[in-house]
């Protein structure tokens, strides 16, 4: 179970400004979509030598899955998912535990900014969230290339605090990766750090199902990705 990790700068990850604003928007356009536009061009150029976004997986066949009661044990820990995560994850013949960050200096750039120019600030905390998501898109994308080698599949991604996973369980997930994984911890809260970070689980397995738009399944009703996909 040898972890790997990945390490990203910010102008590598390629993220259009603009696209950024639309997602604060549900993927409309609206009299600000400029303003926010020009601010986010100083901040890219301000960012673009930023080297502090990782991410990383470890990789599991000890695992088990009770119907019954729509958990998964993996390793020695069991984890209630709840029914739409366990459907999803069901067909796994593996199981990816990962985390992601963007890292803790944007992180402590959007919270000093917020205490000076608020827009900025928000604009920033909202370019974190996507950089976490695409630096992780990015290394879903080659962990899908490395097993389709092995006539493998790849699922979506699942995170404690979605689809009825109840957020405390983020402490035992990260009892199964390294200490200070890729730079990220929990506080007792279970609150990751740094603040933009994401963790769950990946299914690979023969039989498993990648659904493109999985805000179909998500519950999540505050969520700027989900007014912008669901509109595709």
């Amino acid at each position: 179970m040898n972890p790997k990790t990945f390490n990203f700068n910010f102008k590598d990850l390629a993220i259009s400004k603009e696209e950024v604003v639309k997602l604060l928007h549900g993927g409309e356009e609206d009299d600000s979509h400029q303003f926010y536009v020009d601010i986010l061009e100083q901040e890219f150029l301000h960012l673009i030598d930023y080297s502090g976004i990782q991410g990383g997986y470890v990789e599991t066949d000890d695992f088990a899955f009770d119907a019954i009661n729509k958990t998964v044990r993996v390793q020695s820990y069991e984890f209630k998912v709840g029914n739409i995560v366990f459907k999803e994850l069901k067909r796994s013949e593996k199981i990816i535990v990962f985390t992601c960050t963007a890292g803790k200096q944007i992180c402590d750039y959007a919270k000093e900014e917020y205490k000076t120019d608020l827009i900025k600030g928000f604009l920033i905390e909202s370019l974190a969230n996507v950089v976490v998501e695409t630096a992780m898109d990015r290394i879903q994308d080659k962990m899908i290339e490395e097993f389709k080698a092995q006539n493998l599949k790849v699922s979506n991604r699942f995170s404690p605090g979605y689809c009825s996973w109840n957020v405390a369980e983020q402490h035992k997930l990260f009892n199964i990766l390294p200490k200070n994984f890729c730079g990220v911890s929990l506080t007792e809260s279970a609150l990751m750090q740094p603040i933009k970070s994401i963790s769950g689980f990946i299914g690979v397995g023969e039989n498993i199902t990648y659904n493109h738009y999985k805000c179909n399944f998500c519950t999540q009703k505050q969520c700027l990705y989900k007014n912008k996909f669901l509109k595709v």
